[in-house]
């Protein structure tokens, strides 16, 4: 059964904001972002109607290293 993307994608600053490593977006976008969105950390503070921390990763750890672009 295919899994439709996140519907939050567009507008995660996971990936206009945050610096993370290439790899490290291209392994979230494909586990969490086209798979298993309903998992995601980020995806569930949005559903409750909560602040999303930009540095909050999907698995619910804070990443302590993360920059956020201006």
């Amino acid at each position: 059964m295919e899994r439709t993307v996140c519907p939050i994608k567009p507008t995660c600053v996971l990936f206009s904001k945050v610096d993370l490593l290439d790899a490290l977006k291209f392994n979230i976008e494909t586990y969490y972002c086209k798979r298993n969105f309903e998992k995601c950390a980020r995806y569930k503070l949005y559903l409750l109607g909560s602040d999303i921390p930009p540095n909050l990763l999907p698995n619910d750890k804070i990443c302590i290293q993360c920059e956020t672009k201006n």
